[in-house]
């Protein structure tokens, strides 16, 4: 019986990959896809690292050990995987989300500057606010390369002596407790000490009805000036959480590429994805209606129809927090659903964590908010 394998080579998977492998433990992982791939959820240039009010007390551990693993994988690979651009919270004085990301940076002690609309307008110009409007200025904020990031991770987890096949589908056939976990991975059956099954919009699939999580399409967007040639680098246009006075909630990153700057929506929305697999199909001018209409609102100088949109999947729990641990049914089998749609930071600790799952070791911090066992038979939370 061969002793570790991990589905699904995404973020999460990757990293769960190089920590087994920094281990020395043989392990091997499946990916139906090519490394960094854009079919599943961590694709799009870029993701949002460490802003200001984003780490409630069950993820600070997770966020502690990611920075370090992070560097570490940085130093490893040769590649710049964080950057620290400073980062910005904007909305009405006494909003909500303003109110709630400043109790949170008190309360924990970060570090943050507040700045009136007036100053705002000085600073980042693109941004356009009302007389009531504020900005948290955080400075350790920033973003870290998506795809970059996961093929760092497996480039460093094959130096190390791990397996990674790609274009191979992996399906989990039956777990039989200390016998092992029984995979068909492209009609050949190989089974498994321990499996990390950590592949995102597709554990519905893999292991039906076992733990409630849902897909849904959303979609990645990119805007760009109608016709103001405006600074839109991170010292101008840094990455941002945005609340508008009606009370939509958006985020962005800076410019990075000819795209021009991510801007999408914040919060729970979309479309139910049946078969992740046949989520590749274009994104339709219905679907970028509500993005455009926030890019409106709040970027006037930007054309409102994004230059470039793609399909991305996000896969909700019923709470929206981290679903971690092993079925009831599937005792061999270690669920890493670090999801909905706020993952990607915490990529190399939950992988971290998916190691020290697999191999029955303590886990470096206390995930008990994140067990599984908090949902009942029928998907509710208990």
């Amino acid at each position: 019986m061969e002793e570790v394998a991990v589905i699904g080579l995404g973020a999460v998977g990757s990293m769960a990959l190089w920590r087994l492998a920094s281990r020395g433990i043989p392990v091997v992982g499946f990916e139906r896809f090519a490394p960094g791939h854009s079919r599943g959820s961590s694709h799009g240039e870029t993701r949002m690292n460490k802003i200001i009010g984003d780490q409630p007390a069950p993820y600070k551990p997770l966020a502690v050990r990611a920075d370090e693993l992070w560097r570490d994988l940085e130093r490893a690979s040769g590649a710049e995987l964080v950057v620290e651009s400073g980062g910005l919270v904007i909305g009405p004085r006494n909003g909500p989300y303003v109110t709630r990301a400043r109790s949170l940076a008190d309360a924990q002690g970060m570090p943050y500057e507040e700045i009136d609309a007036s100053e705002i307008r000085r600073r980042y110009p693109a941004h356009a606010v009302d007389d009531d409007d504020v900005a948290l200025v955080d400075p350790h904020a920033g973003y870290l390369r998506s795809e970059d990031g996961i093929r760092a991770a497996i480039a460093r987890a094959e130096a190390l002596g791990a397996e990674a096949r790609f274009g191979v589908a992996a399906t989990i056939l039956s777990d039989d407790g200390e016998a092992g976990v029984l995979l068909d991975v492209d009609g050949e059956q190989r089974r498994f000490r321990r499996v990390i099954l950590s592949a995102g919009a597709w554990i519905p699939q893999e292991i039906p009805g076992a733990v409630p999580v849902a897909p849904v399409r959303i979609n990645a967007t990119w805007f760009a000036p109608e016709h103001d040639r405006m600074p839109l680098d991170a010292a101008h246009f840094p990455v941002f959480m945005r609340e508008l006075a009606d009370g939509r909630i958006g985020w962005g990153f800076p410019q990075v590429s000819d795209r021009g700057v991510k801007i999408g929506l914040h919060g729970r929305y979309g479309t139910p994805v049946i078969d992740a697999t046949a989520n590749d199909r274009p994104v339709a001018a219905e679907e970028v209606a509500a993005i455009s209409d926030y890019v409106t609102a709040a970027f006037p100088a930007f054309a409102p129809t994004p230059s470039t949109a793609v399909p991305c999947m996000v896969t909700w729990a019923p709470d929206e927090t981290f679903a971690i641990g092993s079925p009831e049914d599937w005792p061999s089998v270690v669920v890493m659903s670090a999801c909905s749609g706020h993952g990607y930071k915490y990529a190399p600790a939950s992988g971290e964590l998916a190691a020290q799952l697999a191999l029955g070791e303590e886990p470096f911090a206390d995930i008990s908010a994140f067990d599984l066992a908090r949902f009942s038979r029928d998907g509710e939370i208990s």
